[in-house]
C-alpha cells in the first residue's frame, strides 16, 4: 500500500504536505485509520483533522482474462419464436430479461430470465392486418415505459408492400399494446417505404428514432418475405422521427441518397447511433453502395453529411456492407462493419467523425454472407459476426475475433451449425448479447429450416495466481 498523502492550504503558509499518523499492515486483514492534521495558522487556530480508512480484505485469487470460452446454452425453438426468425434483440423489465424475436409472423416475446427454460410470453402483431415481416426491432425506455420499435414489411405475391414503423408498449410483456403504426406517405413520413433498420438517440430532453429505407428487394430479403410486384421500387434514405411521446410521434426530417452531400445511402441495411463529445451521429451501412455514411444528427431537423467510407478508397472490407455497430476502446471510438460480399469486417476509427480512417480489417471464408455484427468489451474486446453462408464445411455460424489490439485482430473461434452441440445456427441472420445473473450470453436468430434462436454462453477463461494474498 502506498499512501496518496494529503495537503493543507493556509493564506499565510500556502500549500503544505501533511504526513499521516497511523500505519497499514498489508498482510493482515483489518481496517486501518490514517489521521491527517493540518498545522495551526499564524493566529494559533488549530488546523482541522481528517481521517482516511484503508481496508485490507480477503480478496479472491488474482485472475487474468486469457481468452473466451463458448458453449451451447440452449435454444429458443420455433414453437416459441416465428417460424422464420430473422432478428433478435433483448430488453429487461425489473429483474426479468426478455428476447424479442422478429420474423415472418411478427414479433415474438420470450422470457429468457431462466436461460435453460425460456417461456413464450406474447406475440406482437400489427393493427389492422397480419404482420408478415419484422426484419429489425430495437427497444427503448421512455418516461418509465419500455417500447419496441419495429420496422415492418408486409410483402405478398399480389398485395405489393406496406412499409411501416410499429411502436409497441411492452412494459407488460404478456400484454403488449401497439400504440402507433407509422405508414410511409402519410403525416410527413417519406422514407418508410421499405424500412430495413432502426436505432434511437437521446438528444437533450427528446428521444428520436432514425430509420433506414432501401429497396423492396433488400427489405424483403431482410424480412425473408416475398417481394411480389414491387421489386423495382426504391426508397434510399433515412427518416428521423421524434418519439419523445411514443403515442404521438412526428416526422422531423428525411435524408435522400445523392442529395445535400449524402453519397452512401444506396441500399442502406443497418443504422446505429453514437455520441462523441457534444454531438450525436448516425452511422449507416449501405449494402448497394458498399460504404458507410456518417451523419451529424445533433440538430435532428437539419442532419448534416459529415463523412463517408467507401470500398476501395482506403477501406478494403465494405463490399456489401450489411451491419454496423460501435465500440469504445481507451477513449477512442470505432465503427465495426460486417460486409457479406467481402466476407469480412472493416473497423473504422471514428474518434474524429469528420476525419475517419481505417483502423484494421479481417476476412475469412466463414464470413461469406456475413449478416450481423456485435461486440463485447471488458478486459478484452471481441467482435462476434453471424453468417448465413449455406455451403462448405464451416457454414451457418458465428465467427469470434479478439480486437483488443485494434490494429491486430486475432481469430478466436468459428462456431457453426451441427458441431459442438450447436443445433440452431442454420441460416444465422442476427446476433446480440445480454447479461443475466452476471453471465454473458449471445443470442443468434437463425431463419433457415425454422432453426430458431441459438443461445450461447460467453465466459472468460481464467489463469490463476494463488501465490500472493
Amino acid at each position: 500500500y502506498v499512501d496518496t498523502g494529503a495537503t493543507a492550504y493556509d493564506l499565510s503558509y500556502g500549500f503544505q504536505t501533511i504526513s499521516p499518523s497511523g500505519t497499514v499492515t498489508i498482510a493482515t486483514i483489518g481496517d486501518y485509520p490514517l489521521t491527517y492534521t493540518a498545522p495551526s495558522d499564524s493566529a494559533g487556530n488549530q488546523g482541522p483533522t481528517i481521517t482516511r480508512i484503508v481496508y485490507i480484505v480477503n480478496s479472491p485469487a488474482l485472475s487474468l482474462l486469457s481468452g473466451l470460452v463458448t458453449s451451447p446454452a440452449g435454444t429458443l425453438s420455433s414453437s416459441i419464436t416465428p417460424e422464420t426468425p430473422v432478428h433478435v434483440n433483448t430488453f429487461k423489465i425489473g429483474t426479468s430479461t426478455y428476447a424479442g424475436v422478429g420474423g415472418t409472423q411478427g414479433l415474438f416475446i420470450v422470457d429468457i430470465t431462466d436461460i435453460e427454460s425460456p417461456e413464450f410470453v406474447s406475440r406482437v402483431n400489427s393493427t389492422g392486418g397480419n404482420l408478415n415481416g419484422v426484419p429489425f426491432t430495437t427497444f427503448v425506455e421512455i418516461g418509465g415505459s419500455t417500447y419496441a420499435l419495429s420496422v415492418a414489411s408486409d410483402f405478398g405475391t399480389n398485395n405489393g408492400y406496406h412499409g411501416r414503423v410499429m411502436i409497441t408498449d411492452v412494459s407488460t410483456p404478456a400484454s403488449p399494446v401497439v400504440v402507433k403504426s407509422l405508414v410511409d406517405g402519410s403525416n410527413g413520413y417519406t422514407k418508410l417505404l421499405h424500412p430495413t433498420s432502426i436505432a434511437t438517440a437521446t438528444i437533450g430532453s427528446s428521444t428520436y428514432a432514425v430509420v433506414t429505407s432501401a429497396s423492396s428487394s433488400e427489405s424483403a430479403r431482410l424480412a425473408s418475405t416475398v417481394v411480389g410486384n414491387s421489386s423495382l421500387t426504391r426508397d434510399d434514405g433515412v427518416q428521423i422521427i421524434d418519439i419523445t411521446n411514443p403515442r404521438s410521434p412526428s416526422a422531423v426530417s428525411a435524408i435522400d441518397d445523392d442529395a445535400d452531400g449524402f453519397t452512401e445511402l444506396h441500399g442502406p441495411a443497418s443504422i446505429t447511433t453514437i455520441t462523441i463529445g457534444s454531438s450525436t451521429y448516425a452511422l449507416v451501412a449501405s449494402n448497394d453502395d458498399s460504404g458507410v455514411q456518417i451523419i451529424n444528427i445533433t440538430e435532428p431537423s437539419d442532419p448534416i453529411a459529415v463523412s463517408a467510407a467507401k470500398e476501395g478508397q482506403g477501406f478494403t472490407e465494405l463490399s456489401g456492407a450489411r451491419s454496423i455497430t460501435t465500440i469504445t476502446i481507451d477513449s477512442s471510438h470505432y465503427a465495426i462493419v460486417a460486409s457479406g460480399t467481402d466476407q469480412g469486417v472493416q473497423i473504422i476509427n471514428i474518434t474524429k467523425p469528420d476525419a475517419i480512417s481505417a483502423a484494421s480489417s479481417f476476412s475469412y471464408s466463414s464470413l461469406i454472407d456475413a449478416e450481423s455484427v456485435t461486440a463485447i468489451t471488458g478486459l478484452s474486446t471481441y467482435v462476434l459476426v453471424a453468417s448465413s453462408y449455406s455451403a462448405g464445411s464451416q457454414k451457418n455460424g458465428i465467427q469470434i475475433v479478439d480486437i483488443t489490439e485494434i490494429s491486430s485482430p486475432t481469430r478466436v473461434s468459428n462456431i457453426f451449425d451441427g458441431a459442438g452441440g450447436y443445433t440452431a445456427l442454420l441460416g444465422a441472420r442476427s446476433i446480440t448479447t445480454t447479461t443475466i445473473d452476471s453471465s454473458t450470453y449471445a443470442l443468434v436468430a437463425a431463419g433457415k429450416d425454422n432453426a430458431g434462436v441459438q443461445i450461447m454462453s460467453l465466459n472468460p477463461s481464467m489463469s490463476f495466481d494463488n501465490t500472493n494474498p
